[in-house]
């Protein structure tokens, strides 16, 4: 049968196996959920799986027989003409270099690669593990590379692109993070507890949840919890026959019914009374319920997002939520970030709100003022995404001029501008912790930790210095 590799010289020889070796390559290589590569001693690419090409934006089966230099190139190499830039390989001269050391000695090669992507002068990296094979058939050599993270790659470039995620824009770090994570749990079936401030987005993440998920076709249901008394809001939920009540004049569907095959969105959770907390212990626990007034149960297959702008952690400590309840939804527990908390994000916003509004109301938008943006971005938002739209909008409204100044904002922030500045802490200061998950993310490189905090390397050299005199 098979010749198995050889512990001293690291090498497989697939020819000695009765099928065809390509064939058994090529099924190796669309098997793996990384990207995959068979390339001979020139860097030529034989084979490509679906995902090496998805990732690159090759399209199906155009990268073989072509240099690899073309198709996973250095950035550095093709924008200025000369070496790599990076203070560490990039992931293309990574993965040729381990190709070519693969080949020679015989043995796996792995190395793990930063790649930096920057978005409106954030950087962000991502990890991709780089494993290469050396490979010996018919007398020829070859490579066989996996490329670990190349999905997450892609997604980065995605929301790069698009400056966010299904219409929720962002491009601060804490976004990204909040996007992987939408990215991850929405391919999982659990229920997800949204938590955020009012007026942060907590229902748009709900929608990129479902997008997200094998449920995508199935409907989208919302039920605002926090705007139905009690006995309509189990109606609405559960639904009811005929005469289960005075107006009950015919039988209704309840939203878990409706929401069927897909997902049940329920805002302001925190909201629900005790009895209602029971009831919909009961539909998480095994799916079903029974409508208001009727004796036969009803089951629903529904995926139930959940969403508060309360500490749920302490009402269940007051006892006014149940604990049981509180860890069935919180499975995956999800924080949007507030406003304030992604400052770099708020001309963004503000550019697309105004675009936005502007084209509601049949209005050419006009232009953001630079005192305008700093005010902007220095103010609270204590309504966050929510106040800053009701900003634009009334600046829109109010004001005839092609370029909108802070005069043109709703008093209360217009104030603000007029205020004396306080000793607040500049966009881009530095602090321990922010510091300590830089470092972290750039595994130690201080080059690469000064990019992703936006300082340069003497500004950080300086803090780290007094940082570790303060220990």
């Amino acid at each position: 049968m098979s010749t198995y590799p050889s512990r001293r010289r690291h090498t497989w020889a697939l020819s000695d196996l009765p099928l065809d070796s390509h064939d058994i390559l090529h099924a190796l290589l669309e098997s793996t959920t990384c990207g995959g590569l068979l390339v001979d001693r020139e860097h030529r690419i034989l084979q490509s799986n679906a995902v090496f090409d998805a990732a690159v934006g090759a399209p199906r089966g155009t990268a073989v027989e072509r240099p690899g230099a073309e198709v996973l190139s250095c950035p550095g190499l093709s924008n200025r003409k000369r070496g790599c830039a990076a203070d560490d390989l990039c992931l293309a001269c990574s993965t040729w270099e381990l190709v070519d050391r693969a080949l020679l000695k015989n043995r796996e090669q792995r190395r793990t690669v930063g790649v930096e992507l920057e978005t409106r002068g954030t950087v962000h990296v991502v990890e991709v593990e780089v494993r290469v094979s050396a490979l010996g058939m018919d007398d020829e050599r070859f490579a066989i590379v996996i490329l670990g993270g190349l999905d997450r790659l892609r997604e980065f470039r995605r929301w790069t692109d698009e400056g966010g995620m299904h219409g929720i824009l962002g491009t601060e770090p804490n976004m990204f993070e909040l996007f992987e994570t939408i990215r991850r749990v929405g391919r999982s079936n659990v229920p997800v507890l949204i938590q955020g401030e009012t007026g942060s987005g907590k229902e748009m993440v709900a929608s990129a949840l479902h997008r997200e998920s094998a449920r995508r076709d199935g409907p989208l249901v919302s039920v605002n919890c926090g705007a139905l008394p009690p006995g309509l809001l189990e109606s609405e939920l559960f639904g009811h026959v005929e005469g289960a009540f005075t107006g009950a004049s015919r039988p209704k569907q309840g939203r878990f019914e409706l929401a069927h095959g897909g997902t049940i969105f329920l805002d302001e959770i925190g909201e629900l009374s005790l009895d209602m907390q029971v009831a919909l212990l009961r539909v998480l626990q095994d799916g079903t319920f029974e409508r208001v007034g009727a004796e036969r149960t009803c089951r629903t297959d529904a995926r139930v997002l959940c969403a508060t702008n309360r500490d749920l952690g302490r009402a269940v400590s007051h006892r006014r939520f149940r604990k049981d309840l509180f860890y069935r939804l919180a499975v995956v527990p999800l924080t949007v970030p507030s406003l304030r908390e992604r400052p770099g994000d708020i001309p963004l916003l503000a550019e697309h709100l105004l675009t936005k509004a502007a084209k509601e109301y049949d209005k050419k938008a006009p232009e953001l003022s630079r005192e305008l943006v700093d005010l902007l971005s220095s103010y609270a938002w204590p309504g966050n995404v929510r106040e800053l739209e009701n900003a634009v909008r009334h600046a829109l409204i109010t004001s005839a001029s092609s370029r909108l100044l802070p005069e043109h904002m709703p008093r209360l922030i217009a104030e603000h501008a007029r205020r004396p500045p306080r000793a607040v802490t500049r966009p881009g200061a530095l602090d321990q912790t922010a510091v300590a998950r830089a470092l972290r993310t750039a595994r130690g490189n201080r080059s690469r930790t000064a990019r992703l905090l936006g300082v340069s390397r003497a500004t950080l050299y300086r803090y780290l210095e007094k940082w570790q005199e303060e220990r």
